[in-house]
């Protein structure tokens, strides 16, 4: 099941997130090998943060930022 019934809301913001700690987060501990997420095999995806949420002090701007990509008003309150 997926939908706004069955998720939540949570992000990978770091306040200190070095490329060493990435390095580590992909070795693949569940795996066969390392885990790129989106990323093309070996290549570590570059996805820009929106506006709105580029740091932790930023949450607040969640609610706003659901509804301009089309979240109704339930819909973001079951988030």
């Amino acid at each position: 099941r997926i939908g706004v019934d069955h998720v939540g809301v949570g992000s990978d913001l770091g306040r200190f997130l070095t490329e060493e700690h990435m390095v580590e987060m992909r070795k693949g501990h569940w795996t066969r090998g390392p885990e790129y997420g989106a990323g093309k095999p070996g290549q570590s995806p570059v996805v820009p943060d929106p506006e709105w949420f580029r740091t932790a002090a930023q949450f607040g701007n969640i609610p706003a930022g659901l509804a301009g990509a089309g979240f109704s008003d339930t819909e973001i309150e079951k988030l």
